[in-house]
């Protein structure tokens, strides 16, 4: 998996940060995101990814670690993918795209880490980029 390669954007209270992922093998893909700014609350306003994987995903959610990369916090959000995009009309069909672009409304505490996770319908292999949105706030 490859290291995100640059710092979340902050101007004013707009907030966005992406996460690059390539893996393979694998029955649950995370795509990681950089910790929230300390003394701030962030509000994800949206979530947007462009990839190829070849297997369908079947699950998709915002969640909340303490660490980089971790979901270990009980809270979480789901996003709701139209079910066409998430599996394909022929059984092993060679890699498909996804792009997508989906409203949220989820709120992470100060120093918190966000990461976006897919569960896969079985194993097989993500590459590409997701970004989160949303605004900063003190509260």
């Amino acid at each position: 998996m490859r290291a995100q390669s640059n710092a979340p954007v902050v101007l004013g209270d707009y907030y966005e940060d992406k996460a690059v992922v390539s893996v393979s093998g694998v029955s649950q893909v995370v795509f990681k995101f950089a910790a929230i700014p300390s003394g701030k609350f962030l509000t994800v306003t949206d979530v947007g990814c462009m990839f190829n994987q070849t297997t369908a995903y079947v699950r998709l959610h915002l969640a909340l670690g303490s660490k980089y990369g971790a979901t270990d916090n009980a809270r979480f959000h789901p996003l709701r993918v139209e079910m066409q995009a998430l599996i394909p009309d022929i059984p092993n069909a060679p890699p498909s795209g996804s792009n997508f672009n989906l409203p949220a409304n989820f709120k992470f505490g100060s120093s918190s880490f966000p990461s976006l996770v897919f569960a896969l319908y079985e194993k097989g292999g993500v590459a590409g980029t997701c970004f989160i949105r949303g605004k900063l706030s003190t509260t």
